[in-house]
């Protein structure tokens, strides 16, 4: 569900079907594993959130509600030690991210992919933000 890349291109990306309650629940897990595999890769790391809710509860230094607090507690211990950002992106914004997702709801096993064994439509859409273009959804 989600894709680590930098200036250079993509790095990393995963998809997975999640077993979540929510949608801001499977956020918050496909999160944990992103984080997990970007701290491997740098210590300045800028995670781009569809869930505005989320982005705010992660900035609030609140731990939520009871049954997601061992969660926010697993990222806040994560992050104590990097520089990490949080924002809001739109779904439509990440276009990357949105692909991985609807690819792991269709797939069983957790899949990684790396430069190299991503498939040519996500590269192509990595390579769109680079560009800037503007992504748009009819």
């Amino acid at each position: 569900m989600h894709e680590i890349s930098l200036i250079r291109g993509l790095l990393r990306a995963f998809c997975a079907l999640v077993a979540a309650s929510s949608s801001f629940k499977a956020e918050l897990l496909a999160l944990i594993r992103g984080l997990a595999m970007a701290m491997k890769l740098s210590t300045h790391i800028w995670i781009k959130l569809d869930s505005a809710a989320l982005v705010s509860l992660l900035s609030s230094g609140h731990l939520g509600a009871a049954d997601i607090r061992h969660h926010m507690a697993l990222i806040r211990s994560m992050t104590s030690q990097r520089h990490v950002r949080f924002s809001h992106i739109y779904r439509e914004g990440n276009r990357a991210v949105d692909f991985l997702a609807a690819k792991g709801a269709q797939t069983p096993d957790l899949t990684y992919f790396d430069p190299i064994s991503a498939p040519r439509y996500l590269k192509a859409l990595v390579r769109m933000d680079q560009l800037r273009y503007t992504n748009f959804r009819f």
